[in-house]
């Protein structure tokens, strides 16, 4: 079975977290008012970019991870 490459990992981590981050800021321009939380669109980005590093962290790690898995068994 052929694994992935480390940059085609990187790659794809970042295109799904921008999509991410995307749906983040829409989602929280959307519901936090539900909830009483007023913030700004600058607080709500900066936020969205806080946990888009963090996530495209954990979605490389566990890429690679799994990849590395796969090629032992």
């Amino acid at each position: 079975m052929k694994t992935q490459t480390k940059k085609r990992s990187f790659i794809e981590a970042w295109v799904n977290v921008i999509v991410g981050l995307g749906i983040s800021i829409l989602l929280q321009r959307l519901l936090f008012p539900l909830y009483g939380w007023d913030i700004t669109l600058d607080h709500n980005i900066q936020l969205s970019l806080i946990f888009t590093v963090f996530s495209v962290i954990r979605s490389y790690g566990l890429r690679r991870m799994f990849n590395w898995w796969d090629g032992r068994v």
